[in-house]
């Protein structure tokens, strides 16, 4: 009998978004969660990945076919609906339900309504071991009260333990199970897509940066780098078992540290091992030396999060760069042939008008081969949420993204997505000479989605019991 079921509590099949662009990662984290327990324990531990299943019900199915002692649900913000109902219905089916990633612990009370005995907060690895030596009854198990970095009820009250110290040398933790997942859906689904199979990688935990909106509960404002050495030996590991066409390094931001990335290249050159690859970039850290070095290996495109072309908005978000950064690391990437793609936040704590057509201005200044648009939500735990607590809008049915009184409503925002893409296609259009009648066609629904933006944000702002539909911009385009 199975002692631990970890579950992914996603589904692509209930993500419209995600169908659209077909860009499906495995969950390293409870990965990473099952290597660690199967090298420390005896427990016998397996994955429910439901990426690729229909929905909650082949979950439950599982549950009922393995009967694990206990589960441990991974919880997301986007995702917590779903983790609540699993949780309801495994503790039906008397399971102990840990639940654990960056929602939870946000959310506990909500969880425990739910069934759930423990909420892991931070890193998952050793307190995972120790709630299931305490919920196996191991000789040498803790009480509840005594195991760091956990959320737990007594007689309805709830009670926060201490934090758990971070995993300070995370070469010690074992590389991830792959093979607890179906890794070939993965990369079907991939090469049915893209025309190329990809496999994820971290080479570090944690962000030491201190960007409003960015939630860091699990892995914290640290930064805590495996050595090249350990990383190119699980790279070889992946060439050997999926031989892929491309890694994903999933880091934050994987150009953080440059001596540690030029060490990691000479590794890669010893090993003889070349990899096409994209990763996450900042743009206060690109330089001619480091892209070049990071070329010779297989990067091919870099994502930077510029997030908007307002000087004023990203230093309320405190990125901690200036726009002039952003040009100057465009620029590195462009003489180097590497590819850039960036991330845009709408909708951010003071955002107007002016400075959405300040993004569109750095955007055709820039031309991204690719630009990932999000609508800024507050999420709570961050110093971003903390700023709008007084005026958050509760969700709508089905949602659990918090919108805020004072910001342009979804109308507006759809237009100013729709108002970016065309903007951006015009400047391609116009640096390949191709006036042609897309242009014009083009050129008049630019004229149509400018026409919207103006009007709908010209006195339209979310209030409460507006209904809180918060716009969905598109995730990429290119």
């Amino acid at each position: 009998m199975l002692d631990l079921l970890l579950i992914h509590t996603y589904f692509l099949k209930q993500d419209p978004h995600e169908r659209h662009i077909m860009r499906p990662y495995p969950p390293l984290g409870l990965q990473y969660i099952a290597a660690y327990l199967e090298r420390e324990s005896n427990y016998r531990v397996d994955i429910f990945d439901g990426t690729f299943y229909e929905d909650e019900t082949d979950c439950y199915r599982t549950i009922e076919r393995l009967k694990p002692k206990v589960i441990g649900i991974y919880g997301h913000t986007t995702t917590r609906k779903t983790a609540l109902n699993i949780a309801k219905k495994a503790k039906e089916l008397g399971c102990v339900v840990i639940a654990g990633g960056p929602d939870p612990a946000q959310y506990a009370a909500h969880y425990f309504a739910a069934g759930t005995d423990a909420v892991v907060e931070g890193e998952g690895e050793i307190t995972c071991l120790e709630l299931m030596d305490h919920f196996r009854g191991a000789p040498h198990a803790k009480p509840l009260d005594q195991i760091d970095g956990v959320i737990f009820q007594r007689e309805g009250q709830i009670i926060t333990n201490p934090p758990r110290a971070q995993i300070e040398d995370v070469d010690t933790l074992p590389y991830p199970k792959r093979d607890r997942l179906d890794m070939q859906a993965y990369l079907d689904t991939w090469k049915k897509h893209h025309g190329y199979t990809v496999i994820s990688v971290s080479t570090a935990r944690g962000c030491p940066y201190r960007c409003r909106w960015c939630a860091k509960n699990v892995f914290g404002r640290t930064f805590r780098h495996r050595s090249p050495e350990n990383v190119v030996e699980e790279i070889k590991q992946v060439k050997q078992t999926f031989n892929p066409d491309r890694l994903w390094f999933v880091d934050d931001v994987f150009t953080i540290n440059k001596k540690w990335v030029l060490q990691f290249v000479e590794q890669m050159h010893q090993n003889n091992l070349y990899f096409p690859f994209e990763c996450i970039g900042r743009v206060n850290n690109i330089d001619d030396e480091l892209i070049e070095a990071m070329k010779s290996i297989g990067c091919d495109q870099i994502h930077l999060g510029a997030e908007s072309g307002s000087e004023k908005v990203i230093k309320a978000m405190m990125r901690d760069y200036k726009l002039e950064q952003v040009y100057r690391a465009v620029e590195v990437l462009r003489r180097h042939g590497v590819k850039f793609s960036t991330f845009i936040m709408l909708g951010y704590l003071g955002e107007e008008k002016e400075d959405v057509l300040a993004t569109i201005h750095m955007l055709r200044r820039t031309m991204p081969d690719k630009i990932f648009i999000s609508l800024a939500y507050p999420i709570k735990g961050t110093p971003f949420y903390e700023d709008v607590k007084d005026r958050l809008i509760e969700p709508a049915p089905g949602d659990t993204r918090y919108s805020f009184e004072g910001r342009y409503n979804a109308t507006f925002y759809k237009f100013a997505e729709k108002l970016i893409w065309k903007e951006v296609d015009l400047a391609r259009q116009k640096q390949a000479d191709q006036k042609s009648l897309p242009f014009w066609l083009n050129q008049a629904k630019r004229m149509y989605y400018r026409a919207g933006f103006e009007i709908s944000g010209a006195k339209i702002f979310n209030r409460k019991g507006s209904g809180n539909k918060v716009a969905r911009p598109a995730f990429s385009h290119t």
